[in-house]
């Protein structure tokens, strides 16, 4: 399932997420797919529980950068985006 979870408010551009996969999506229902040009960067923090008897927690946590694209990011143990990761936690 593709799930919307933000619009631009300037240009109505969506970024969705797709549950399986934990992709981020660009406009997911116009044929482009390409970020809207006021996104410089965002970032999600998904977490799954599976199972009835047992609830496993599988935490996903990915960044997308103008110039880099999407790449999961460790806030903890990541070195490479701690300063990004302060800077937008602050």
């Amino acid at each position: 399932m593709i799930r919307e979870i933000l619009r631009c408010p300037y240009c109505a551009a969506v970024v969705a997420l797709e549950d399986f996969s934990q992709d981020l999506l660009f406009d997911p229902d116009r044929c482009h797919g390409a970020a809207c040009p006021h996104l410089a960067c965002f970032w999600t923090a998904v977490t799954v529980m599976r199972g009835r008897r047992t609830l496993k927690r599988r935490c996903t946590s990915r960044l997308w950068e103008w110039e880099r694209g999407t790449y999961r990011v460790d806030g903890l143990h990541d070195f490479r985006a701690a300063g990004l990761a302060n800077y937008l936690c602050d």
